[in-house]
Order: C-alpha cells, then sequence, then structure tokens
C-alpha cells in the first residue's frame, strides 16, 4: 500500500532539490550577467566607432534587463521555497536581498545615458520594486514600525516616478 505522507515528503524533497538547483543556477546567470554589466579595461582605452558603441551600449542594456530579470527570479524562487516549507511567515530575507540587489544594479548601471532611457530596463527595475513593496507590506504585519512604512513609501514613490517617466517616453508598463 502505497503511504500518501511519504509520497508527498518524498515529492517535497524532490521539489525542495530542483529548487536548490534552478538557486545554483540562477545565482551562477547572474555572475555572468553582472560581468557582462562591468567595462572591461580594453573596452575603456579603445575608441570605438559609433556603430560599435551603439552594439556596446544594446548589449549592455540587454545584459542589464537579463540581470535585473534573473535577482527578480531569484526572489519569487526563494518565496517559493518559503511555500514549500509550509511555513507561516510569508517573508524571505533571501527574497528582500534579490530584490534588493535588483535596485543595487539598476542604480549603479543606470549612470550610463543608454540604460537609463532604456524602457525596458525601467519595466524591469519597476517590477522588482513591486516585488519588493508587496514582500514588505506582507512583512509589514509583523513589524509595525515607522521605519519600514518610511520604506514602503519611498518605494511606492519611486515606482510612480519610474512609472510616469515610462508613459512620458511611451515605454510599457507592468
Amino acid at each position: 500500500m502505497l503511504d500518501l505522507n511519504k509520497l508527498k515528503k518524498s515529492n517535497a524533497n524532490q521539489v525542495r532539490a530542483e529548487l536548490d538547483m534552478a538557486k545554483d543556477l540562477l545565482s551562477k546567470s547572474i555572475s555572468v550577467a553582472r560581468k557582462n554589466q562591468v567595462p572591461s579595461v580594453k573596452e575603456k582605452g579603445n575608441k570605438q566607432s559609433y556603430g560599435e558603441s551603439m552594439t556596446t551600449g544594446r548589449s549592455r542594456q540587454s545584459a542589464l534587463i537579463i540581470l535585473l530579470q534573473l535577482l527578480d527570479a531569484l526572489s519569487l524562487l526563494e518565496m517559493k521555497k518559503l511555500e514549500l516549507e509550509d511555513s507561516k511567515d510569508s517573508y524571505s530575507s533571501e527574497a528582500e536581498s534579490a530584490l534588493r540587489g535588483c535596485i543595487s544594479a539598476y542604480k549603479e548601471f543606470v549612470t550610463e545615458k543608454s540604460l537609463s532611457d532604456a524602457p525596458g530596463v525601467k519595466a524591469e527595475y519597476v517590477l522588482c520594486l513591486k516585488h519588493l513593496v508587496d514582500l514588505l507590506t506582507d512583512n509589514e504585519t509583523s513589524s509595525k514600525d515607522r521605519s519600514s512604512n518610511a520604506v514602503l513609501q519611498e518605494l511606492k514613490d519611486e515606482i510612480k516616478h519610474v512609472e510616469v517617466d515610462l508613459a512620458k517616453k511611451g515605454g510599457r508598463r507592468s
């Protein structure tokens, strides 16, 4: 006779193992994407023609979009792991860390005009911000201090600001 609890536990263990493998792959992909964002010494030293710099700019936009998507996916994976554990707490510090990494990456690399004007980059940034607001809002029920309210408001203001900017430039909204 098949033991249903054993089967559930077995499947849960398999799912955990697969989530851990996915996390490892995401972490490696994040590392690669970060490396593609850092301009090489060779790149800085060479004067490039206009066409070459445009291609590099588009490549860096794509790499930043991918990096933001990977960090967002990592946060979602961390939340799924928490769900799997049937935790009563819906807060994951690993998910928050990934989303804050998304925000940091955006702020670090959008100093370049080609990146800061890209609607795709801004749309992914807004998505990370929204997921962080959702995560912190869910956690707010357990922590009701003024600093968390201020952080939430700051994030919501940033979302509005970027969405207005996207709308002005005709970019897509998430």
